[in-house]
């Protein structure tokens, strides 16, 4: 049985909510306080896919505001789910992932906000693909059921490196979940996303198949 890779397409922003750097800063909604970005509708499907796999550990690549990791750990708690944490999340804010379109990536601007943190999250501050953030994530996943959500730096070598680093944590029968990618099509000046990396991917690791559903 192979695990489930699901693209996850670009936004619709529903809401615009604030300015900055001079940019639009594109928010979906916010939980206890926290915005996500997330178009509400994806945030259900990965909702539904927590609900079918109830994972003791989610990996998350791309904090952002928190509001999305907040979710995930009040879910897997009302799923019934038992474990400390519940949830690792990592963010870059060294260099506020200046790289990436400002539309995309308003949320890195602000590199000394605050966010309201829950207590069965762990949060890691360092680029998804930093040798310890990787060790510290691998130690904690094992023995678990585990399902990973990559949405930082969504340029194609990035999001390859990625897939390649965290594959292995996803547990037979979870989802590995590749947000953004429609991006290339919303920003012309981005380069080649997420969709680039996957079809990358699917062709050295057949231990995934896609889910359009």
């Amino acid at each position: 049985m192979k695990a489930v890779l699901t693209k996850m397409p670009e936004m619709k922003v529903e809401v615009i909510r604030g300015v900055m750097d001079g940019q639009s800063c594109n928010l979906c909604c916010s939980y206890k306080g926290n915005s996500i970005l997330k178009q509400q509708q994806d945030l259900a499907t990965i909702a539904n896919a927590i609900s079918r796999v109830l994972p003791d550990l989610i990996v998350e690549t791309g904090t952002a505001y928190g509001g999305s990791a907040y979710f995930y750990a009040d879910l897997l708690e009302a799923l019934g789910v038992e474990n400390d944490p519940l949830v690792i999340t990592v963010e870059d804010r060294s260099h506020a992932q200046k790289s990436e379109p400002a539309h995309i990536t308003a949320s890195y601007l602000d590199a000394g906000r605050s966010i309201n943190k829950h207590p069965k999250v762990l949060y890691l501050e360092g680029n998804s693909l930093d040798s310890w953030v990787l060790d510290e994530i691998r130690w904690m996943a094992s023995g678990r059921t585990v399902l990973v959500n990559l949405d930082s730096d969504h340029h194609a070598d990035h999001v390859f490196a990625e897939l390649r680093a965290y594959s292995g944590l996803v547990s037979v029968g979870s989802y590995l979940i590749v947000e953004d990618t429609g991006i290339i099509q919303k920003f012309s000046d981005h380069g080649p996303g997420p969709d680039v990396a996957i079809a990358r991917f699917l062709r050295e690791d057949d231990r995934f198949q896609i889910d359009d559903e």
